[in-house]
């Protein structure tokens, strides 16, 4: 895919209002971006924010109504930016309220995940018919300094990181934290089950990554998975998706 030639994000795009042609630009191109991560079958949307909490449905609102100012803003943002993915793949106006345990409660038949950072929620959707698991994270560029390094990475992924040029440990390290962030949404829906970071593996290159649960005790996340990573402008965005076999069973979506 060509380069994507960015508007340039600063500050005060946060502050223009909701919905400029600015913030628009910028959340289109990143989506697109994004994009190229997935498989056709999946939608993909971006979000700016400080955004209005008017868009949010009230069982949406309901799950943040004690929230801070900022929580319900980026919470919000990250609802439309899955509505708008949603009306790609044929599900237009769809309510997306969080469960008891937080997560998103995707209407039926679809599968979803949402991750915001530095002013902007994006999302991605498919059908459960094609896809039977998918995660996204995003996060800026330099954001897991070395204090977090011993409760985020385990002491293969910190001696990894040591081998790599000193400029450039905290971009790999919050790679890294973002694999992981990616790969606890995907398999969440499946297991039901929360992991630690330490209970996963990570093994990055430049555009892609490994990951696995080698320690945890959920079967099946012994397996490794395989996911992409996009470095770009200030993020890092990591993803990754299981499609579901011809014939196979979406029940468990």
């Amino acid at each position: 895919m060509a380069a994507v030639q960015f508007v340039t994000w600063s500050k005060k795009m946060m502050f223009q209002p909701v919905g400029s042609r600015e913030q628009t630009k910028y959340t289109d191109q990143l989506a697109i971006a994004i994009r190229s991560m997935f498989p056709c079958d999946c939608a993909i949307s971006a979000e700016c924010f400080p955004t209005t909490v008017d868009a949010l449905f009230p069982s949406e609102m309901e799950s943040v109504s004690k929230a801070v100012a900022v929580r319900r803003s980026e919470f919000a943002a990250g609802r439309i930016a899955a509505r708008r993915a949603l009306a790609e793949i044929g599900r237009p106006h769809a309510e997306i309220p969080a469960g008891a345990d937080r997560a998103p409660r995707w209407p039926t038949g679809t599968i979803g995940s949402i991750s915001h950072a530095g002013g902007v929620a994006v999302a991605v959707v498919a059908a459960t018919a094609t896809i039977k698991a998918i995660g996204i994270d995003i996060e800026i560029m330099d954001a897991v300094r070395p204090e977090l390094w011993p409760l985020v990475l385990s002491a293969d992924e910190r001696h990894w990181l040591r081998r790599q040029p000193a400029a450039e440990q905290i971009r790999w390290a919050t790679a890294v934290f973002s694999a992981k962030e990616a790969f606890y949404k995907f398999q969440y829906p499946l297991t039901g089950q929360w992991l630690d970071f330490l209970d996963v593996e990570v093994r990055a290159t430049q555009n892609s990554f490994t990951a696995s649960a080698p320690h945890s005790p959920i079967a099946g996340l012994e397996e490794v998975f395989q996911g992409r990573l996009l470095h770009l402008e200030r993020f890092i965005v990591s993803a990754l998706y299981w499609v579901r076999q011809r014939g196979e069973s979406s029940s468990v979506a």
